[in-house]
């Protein structure tokens, strides 16, 4: 099944119906994903009556799942204008009954101290590079014993970590198996692409160990913390087998669902 960024173009599509059509689709994806996402977190979340922060909401999938799941008041942010045009749009087009729910682009040092009871991001975490600050600024923007609810997915180590931005064909691990040095040249001669570091293609390298040191630091409550969750999928069973052997860890986690608390 085509990913909805692999649509092909139709006889006679422009590039903007083309990249409507493409944003339309992976929104529809998304609404579909949702149920499975909080049920990797293992826990149920109550979001009725709460002030829900989305950071990194590309197109409003899951503000929009919130609002439905009765949250009073939600704000979607992300850095990227074109998907936070088209959540905007959409809310616009496609209000939810009784929703507050609007989109923006900005930072979280723009937003108060307190202002929200629970915080969420989804696949987005992977590719932050500054990840202890964020989460730092989230803990900020929560009130007290509020919760942050973050899943994302795949981790850079393990096999398809580098998200395809590496364009070295999706062969498994890879990218991890290449000196960073030879990607960069990689990119440089065969692509045209120039980059620093790997860090420059928006993945930061976030492994399962210094996620949790992450969370120590931060002064976080654990309510939750799951690796490898995938409904009926052998190969993850597998893999979360293989991850609890220390030197295999880091290749064998694909992903991290955690449900966070700010202490009072």
């Amino acid at each position: 099944m085509l990913k909805a960024w692999q649509l092909p173009r139709r006889p006679g599509e422009t590039d903007a119906e083309l990249t409507a059509r493409r944003d339309r689709q992976y929104f529809l994806d998304q609404i579909e994903e949702n149920i499975e996402w909080w049920r990797r977190m293992g826990i149920s979340i109550d979001l009725v009556g709460k002030r829900v922060l989305e950071v990194g909401c590309g197109h409003g999938a899951l503000s929009i799942n919130a609002a439905q799941r009765g949250a009073a008041v939600v704000v979607g942010i992300d850095i990227d204008q074109q998907r936070v045009n088209f959540a905007n749009t959409n809310i616009a087009a496609n209000p939810v009954p009784g929703g507050n729910v609007s989109f923006r682009t900005g930072e979280l040092a723009d937003i108060d101290s307190g202002s929200f009871d629970l915080v969420m991001s989804k696949d987005c975490f992977e590719h932050v590079v500054d990840l202890p600050r964020m989460m730092s600024e989230i803990h900020r923007v929560l009130a007290d014993g509020g919760l942050l609810v973050a899943g994302f997915s795949p981790l850079y180590y393990s096999p398809w970590g580098d998200h395809g931005r590496t364009r070295l064909g999706g062969l498994p691990w890879l990218h991890v198996a290449l000196p960073e040095a030879a990607i960069k040249l990689w990119l440089r001669y065969r692509h045209g692409q120039i980059i620093d570091s790997i860090a420059d293609l928006g993945l930061n390298k976030m492994t399962t160990t210094e996620f949790g040191r992450i969370i120590h630091d931060g002064g976080w409550r654990i309510r939750s913390i799951r690796i490898n969750q995938k409904d009926g999928s052998k190969l993850i069973r597998l893999f979360d087998a293989l991850r609890k052997i220390p030197p295999l860890e880091r290749f064998f986690a694909v992903s991290i669902y955690a449900v966070l608390e700010k202490a009072s």
